[in-house]
């Protein structure tokens, strides 16, 4: 298949006909203030294991397993913001404090792989990216009404 932009949706054929997208694997660490953020950040600067920090986290749903988000491509995490920075860092960089509407992120990305979409998932993207597109031209229109 054509390679489509850089959001991946679309992206190239793999075998069994399914598409391969640009995904990654991220873990983060969700609290409630920035110097709690940042204080985790000195924690795993000087050696602090990111999987025990985690079970800190605010983020029930990840901190069982150590913050592990899994696999995601950059339209499918929550935040916007969030996504732009894990899919800025090289595998295993750390960045924050990412101020979101949950609270504040420290996020390592894992690794980045071209990874296979199923049908129904790569609808849900599609639909996704519409959104996101109609959004945005939605934000920047000059809207006018006449009475």
């Amino acid at each position: 298949g054509a390679a489509e932009d850089a959001h991946g949706v679309g992206g190239v054929a793999g075998p069994g006909g399914g598409v391969d997208v640009v995904a990654e694997r991220a873990r983060h660490i969700l609290v409630d203030t920035e110097q709690e953020a940042n204080s985790i950040l000195d924690q795993l600067r000087n050696g602090a294991d990111f999987a025990a920090l985690a079970a800190l986290s605010k983020d029930t749903t990840t901190r069982e397993s150590g913050g592990d988000l899994g696999w995601f491509t950059q339209d499918e995490l929550v935040d916007p913001a969030l996504a732009t920075i894990a899919f800025s860092l090289e595998p295993l960089q750390i960045a924050g404090p990412v101020r979101t509407s949950l609270g504040f992120h420290v996020i390592q990305t894992l690794e980045r792989a071209n990874r296979p979409v199923d049908e129904e998932r790569r609808a849900l993207l599609a639909q996704r990216q519409f959104e996101l597109w109609l959004g945005a031209l939605a934000a920047s229109a000059q809207i006018e009404r006449y009475l």
